[in-house]
């Protein structure tokens, strides 16, 4: 049976409630027993994941829902991409290992590998007859984006995404997703990735950056506790980093805030966007250095920072030691540490 794993859809149900459609409501029409989704290992077959994304679609009355950048990073399943690291040097070979498998997120994700030299098609072995909702084939493929950005740290845009359904009347939320030109009516969905992107390094080391990620984010929510808004922010910033310091009025527009919004509700929680920012980075910092083999060279593009130069004065001013004395004296392989 071709299935999906519970774990993926939890993340899409979640993704379905941050837009209006009540999870319960949805696998009660769909005929799942939300408890199946708690079993460990637990499958839920391809037409019980169609029809979910069926009526997900005609609840929210949206024809591109999950179509969204922010919205499909913020839901896809974080283990996914942990699953991916350490698994090839470069993204090409992460690629390469997971098509082997069979799986990109579960078997009805698969996917095949075909170069067209010197780049690569990456397509989906499933929904290529338009029988699939194209929901959920476009934000399957979508996802296949965010992860390959996420094991990579770098803002891919593939060469061209090509898709089996007409071309929609606005294809705006299309163009905005895939970042790339785009192709409807074609024989088959598939993304084209180019060689230079192939070729890009993936993060290895244990434990993963996307484990230490959720590991900030929970001492954050202990630190932070009913400061509501400043940990919504906080958890904008440690998403975003790998791609450089987040602009106030981008984190603000992702959680549904005007700037001077943001700023007043912050200022009532006695912080500021600057003074979270300089909490994260020092959090993530200790993390990457205590709990990680990250190269040291690595950890200032990790953190948003300039170089390696500002990531030792921020150490200094953080913990009054260089990066590479904090990572010798707090190392869990150093005795007493």
């Amino acid at each position: 049976m071709t299935a999906s794993s519970a774990a993926w859809i939890k993340g899409v149900l979640r993704m379905f409630a941050s837009q209006g459609v009540e999870s319960s409501r949805l696998l009660q029409a769909a005929g799942i027993d939300p408890a199946q989704l708690d079993q460990p290992n637990a499958r839920l077959d391809l037409a019980q994941v169609n029809r979910l994304w069926r009526l997900a679609v005609a609840a929210s009355g949206q024809e591109t829902l999950g179509l969204d950048r922010e919205l499909a990073g913020r839901h896809i399943d974080l283990e996914v991409a942990a699953a991916w690291v350490g698994s090839g040097a470069t993204l090409w070979s992460v690629l390469e290992n997971q098509a082997h498998y069979g799986a990109l997120i579960d078997d009805a994700s698969a996917f095949t590998l075909e170069r067209e030299h010197p780049d690569a098609w990456v397509t989906p072995t499933h929904g290529n007859d338009r029988a699939f909702p194209r929901q959920r084939i476009e934000y399957s493929m979508l996802a296949v984006v965010l992860v390959c950005q996420r094991v990579t740290r770098r803002q891919l845009r593939p060469l061209a995404a090509e898709f089996v359904f007409p071309e929609p009347a606005d294809a705006h939320r299309h163009r905005m997703a895939f970042t790339c030109p785009l192709r409807f009516e074609r024989p088959a969905n598939r993304l084209l990735f180019a060689a230079d992107d192939l070729a890009l390094p993936v993060m290895s080391g244990s434990p993963s950056v996307f484990v230490l990620e959720e590991r900030v984010l929970e001492s954050l929510l202990a630190a932070l506790g009913p400061a509501r808004t400043s940990f919504r922010v906080a958890q904008e910033l440690v998403r975003r980093l790998r791609q450089g310091e987040p602009h106030a009025d981008s984190i603000a527009a992702s959680i549904g805030l005007a700037e001077a919004a943001l700023a007043r509700q912050l200022r009532a929680e006695r912080t500021s966007k600057d003074e979270l920012l300089d909490r994260v980075r020092q959090r993530m910092a200790h993390e990457y250095l205590a709990g990680s083999d990250a190269p040291l060279a690595a950890i200032p593009d990790l953190l948003g920072l300039l170089d390696e130069r500002e990531f030792s004065i921020a150490c200094l001013r953080w913990f009054s030691e260089t990066p590479a004395d904090y990572r010798l004296h707090h190392s869990p392989d150093v005795p007493g540490a």
